[in-house]
């Protein structure tokens, strides 16, 4: 889990890796539930366009209706 930024250095790349460790990392430093890390990685999302603007919209939109999902089916402790 990169906790520095030579940590992050050492994995740069546009990968589901470095994306899961800056979740992770998240995630442990404001001792959460979860958490949400992005790096260049887009794959996962195909547009079709080349558009950065479009794409970037996209791939939010993809990401905050993954997490309405994932929190609709998550059961929250009783104080939040």
């Amino acid at each position: 889990m990169p906790e520095t930024n030579s940590q992050m250095d050492a994995n740069r790349a546009a990968t589901e890796t470095p994306a899961l460790e800056l979740a992770q990392a998240a995630k442990n430093r404001l001792n959460a539930y979860w958490g949400i890390g992005k790096s260049g990685a887009g794959t996962t999302i195909n547009s079709g366009g080349e558009d950065r603007f479009e794409n970037m919209t996209g791939f939010a939109c993809a990401a905050l209706k993954l997490l309405k999902e994932c929190l609709e089916k998550t059961k929250l402790p009783a104080y939040l």
